[in-house]
């Protein structure tokens, strides 16, 4: 009688995945969005905050912040008729509060933004002129990168 091989039982983090699988370092991801704001030059660096009301409905789970954002980037891809890169990341405040920091082009009609975003809150920009500043906000976007899911505002990176 031949009886069944054993299973060798390794701890997850001694299997071996293909890299495909695995999931990126909060380095290598801050690394990769500082290189995506500098290559794309996304000079535009702006902020989107909530009204009490929206974060209210933020906390009671009734919207999603990062889909707030992408009904934005929809309503403006539509009027602009063209793609354009950005990096969106949202973040809390010392107090609590929930925002998010984006990066777009420099040619990006902002007014847009501010149009659309007013009934969610205040759409606040900035242009960057030096490379030095541009890549350490590309830097700033990934800070939270390396923090455990429970501490972002998001479970994505």
């Amino acid at each position: 009688m031949i009886g069944k091989a054993k299973r060798s039982v390794l701890p997850e983090e001694k299997l071996w995945l293909p890299p495909s699988l695995k999931s990126p370092s909060g380095a290598r991801c801050r690394r990769e969005t500082m290189q995506y704001v500098v290559a794309n030059q996304l000079v535009t660096s702006g902020v989107l905050t909530f009204t009490d009301d929206r974060i209210e409905q933020i906390t009671d789970g009734t919207i999603d912040i990062m889909h707030q954002f992408r009904l934005l980037m929809r309503s403006i891809k539509r009027k602009s008729e063209r793609a354009f890169p950005y990096v969106a990341v949202p973040e809390f405040s010392k107090t609590g509060r929930r925002h998010i920091h984006f990066m777009l082009p420099a040619e990006f009609p902002y007014d847009m933004v501010e149009e659309k975003w007013y009934r969610n809150g205040h759409a606040l920009h900035k242009i960057i002129a030096d490379i030095g500043e541009l890549s350490r906000v590309g830097f700033y976007l990934g800070k939270h990168f390396d923090k455990p899911e429970s501490e972002r505002p998001t479970k994505r990176r």
